[in-house]
């Protein structure tokens, strides 16, 4: 199985790696973990789905992501819009695509750096 991001319970989103389930306004994650893609804090894969842990949080997580606006998930990472607008975003990073001014690949979420000073 690919990373999965399901909504809802039977209904699927885009055509992407990932699914999400969407139970009171809360993202949870399925599948492969290679990359931390899934944003519980592991790198281990999942077939049920999991909790996105909430930024600054370190597995296991005490605190998870609830109200996420918008989701947008790539190959291996994922970027989310919290309800203050600001971006968030977790996963594989190699090539800087988390936008943290870094290529480390991140399994819980951490916040996304303005591109000005």
């Amino acid at each position: 199985m690919r990373t999965a991001l399901v909504r809802g319970p039977a209904d699927q989103c885009r055509r992407k790696p990932q699914r999400c389930a969407a139970q009171q306004r809360r993202r949870r994650f399925l599948g492969f973990n290679d990359f931390g893609e899934l944003g519980d804090g592991t790198y281990q894969s999942r077939s049920t789905p999991v909790r996105v842990c909430a930024v600054g949080q370190v597995a296991p997580c005490a605190q998870h992501l609830v109200l996420i606006r918008a989701i947008s998930v790539g190959g291996s990472h994922t970027l989310a819009l919290q309800p203050d607008y600001s971006v968030i975003s977790w996963g594989l990073n190699n090539q800087g695509q988390l936008g943290d001014g870094t290529t480390e690949t991140r399994p819980i979420p951490v916040r996304v750096r303005a591109p000005w000073p």
